[in-house]
């Protein structure tokens, strides 16, 4: 009995043996296999490897016949690694900074300003990024180059466009498309949002030279003279109250002229807020509109209607601000 005991003893030892070296070869094959996939790039939990732009790539512990390959990768990142995380960085600061500077609404501040100085140093390292970015694209056997993710180019292009510098925005695309780097934070590619700042240019020209443009006025034109009336001063009251709302009661003005009485924030007849016609003839306001969208005009019956579209007008402020 005691014999049949060792026997059965033995037998379990053998089967328990031979499943260890089963399960040993199964996860070296599978080891060789993750190896083959990333071209030298060993990681032994089966996943792809890290960005090449992270700040701490993990590198796995390579196989015998690998170590040249994960030494090449290793000696790449290190010398440019401090470009890598000069750029981590300045990513982080940017966007805490124009997260600040948008509390101010304001594109021509100096909060603003800063955010435009932080994108330029930031763009400076673009060409040593995207050679960085091919260089490891060529270790991998990989015709495919992934660009890092660079918000500045986008920022930078959008800051201009809000600013109405559209020949700056359009070099700002310019750049990035020389380099070769894909608009990757958004759905739009540098090549379309050119294309738009490029017809937005066109038509900020078209209106300089029709400022510009110096016309004899006709002997009909010589009799009118500009009549502010006393509903046009009403409507200015009126959206100046709106204003106060929002604490820019004192930055709204207003400008007449003979085809209609416009209320401009700061001055500027570029950022007017509403267009009005109360004399004779149907009575009727317009408001600014964003981006080309179409004229957003509402007819009214008195100055007093405004009040209906205080909301609409307290949008539009904050919009040009």
């Amino acid at each position: 009995m005691e014999g049949s005991q060792i026997i059965i003893l033995i037998a379990i030892a053998v089967v328990a043996f031979l499943l260890f070296r089963t399960q040993k070869k199964s996860k070296n094959a599978k080891s060789v296999k993750t190896s083959k996939e990333y071209s030298g790039y060993v990681d032994t939990t089966g996943y792809a490897p890290p960005s090449p732009f992270c700040d701490n790539p993990v590198f796995a512990r390579p196989l015998k016949e690998h170590r040249e390959a994960n030494h090449q990768f290793r000696m790449l990142r290190m010398e440019y690694d401090t470009i890598i995380k000069r750029h981590n960085r300045m990513q982080d600061r940017i966007s805490r900074t124009a997260k600040a500077a948008r509390d101010f609404k304001d594109y021509s501040g100096p909060e603003m300003q800063e955010v435009i100085d932080l994108c330029k140093r930031d763009i400076q390292d673009a060409p040593a990024l995207m050679e960085y970015a091919k260089k490891w694209a060529a270790m991998q056997g990989s015709k495919t180059v992934y660009p890092p993710q660079y918000d500045s180019f986008r920022r930078l292009a959008l800051i201009y466009e809000r600013q109405g510098k559209y020949e700056e925005a359009i070099d700002v695309c310019n750049q990035a498309i020389q380099i070769g780097l894909e608009d990757v934070n958004s759905n739009i590619s540098y090549k379309e949002r050119r294309a738009k700042l490029i017809e937005k240019a066109r038509g900020q020209d078209a209106q300089r030279n029709a400022a510009v443009t110096v016309t004899t006025p006709s002997m009909e034109q010589t009799k009118k003279e500009v009549k502010t009336t006393r509903e046009e001063l009403e409507t200015f009251e009126i959206v100046r109250a709106i204003g106060a709302e929002i604490n820019v009661s004192d930055r709204i003005t207003y400008k007449d002229t003979l085809s209609y009485f416009s209320i401009q924030l700061d001055g500027n007849s570029r950022a007017w807020i509403c267009r009005i016609k109360v004399e004779a003839g149907p009575k009727w306001v317009t408001f600014h509109t964003m981006n080309n969208e179409k004229e957003d005009k509402v007819r009214i019956s008195s100055p007093k209607d405004l009040y209906q579209y205080k909301e609409k007008i307290i949008s539009v402020i904050q919009s040009l601000m």
